[in-house]
C-alpha cells in the first residue's frame, strides 16, 4: 500500500488515503449526496443522484519543498494526451515528476502559495521563533529571581 492524496476541484489537498502499490494516476472521488426529501420512484432518475464528484484521488508522489502543494490538472491533461513515443510506460520519480525515456517532462505538483504568501509565512515563523526565544529568556530570568528570593527568605528566617 502507498499514500495517495485526495484533492478538491482546485487541486489542493483535503485528505490522505491508501491505494495499492501499482496504482498511479488521477481518479474521481465520489461522495453520496444527501437523500432527497421525496421518494424517487423512477430508477433512472435515482441512478443520477447516487453520487457526486467531491474531488480526486491523486496517486502521484508530492515533491518535498512545497509550502502548499497544488495538483496541476492541466499538466495531467497534457500528459494524458501525449504518447510515450514507443518507449513504454512513463516513470514517476519521488518528486512527482513524470518522465518518458525520451520526451517531455511533466511536473504535476506546483506551489499553491504566491511568493508574497510565502514571504509572510517566513516572516511569521521568524517572529514566532524570536518570541519563543524571548519567552525562554524571561523564564530563565524568572527562575533566577525566584531562587534569589528563596535564598533571601532562608537568610531572614535564620
Amino acid at each position: 500500500m502507498k499514500e495517495a492524496i485526495i484533492v478538491d476541484a482546485d487541486g489542493y489537498m483535503t485528505d490522505v488515503t491508501l491505494v495499492a502499490d501499482n496504482v498511479t494516476g488521477v481518479f474521481p472521488y465520489y461522495c453520496l449526496p444527501k437523500p432527497p426529501v421525496q421518494v424517487i420512484e423512477d430508477m433512472d432518475e435515482s441512478r443520477n443522484l447516487l453520487s457526486e464528484i467531491n474531488g480526486y484521488v491523486i496517486a502521484v508522489p508530492v515533491p518535498t519543498g512545497l509550502y502548499r502543494p497544488r495538483f496541476d490538472f492541466s499538466a495531467w491533461e497534457k500528459l494524458s494526451m501525449s504518447e510515450p513515443n514507443g518507449n513504454g510506460e512513463p516513470s514517476i520519480d519521488s518528486g512527482g515528476i513524470i518522465n518518458f525515456q525520451s520526451g517531455p517532462e511533466f511536473n504535476l505538483w506546483v506551489e499553491g502559495l504566491t511568493p508574497e504568501e510565502i514571504d509572510i509565512t517566513h516572516r511569521h515563523s521568524k517572529q514566532s521563533s524570536i518570541e519563543e526565544k524571548q519567552e525562554l529568556a524571561l523564564g530563565e530570568k524568572l527562575k533566577r529571581k525566584q531562587s534569589h528570593f528563596v535564598s533571601i527568605c532562608k537568610r531572614l528566617w535564620k
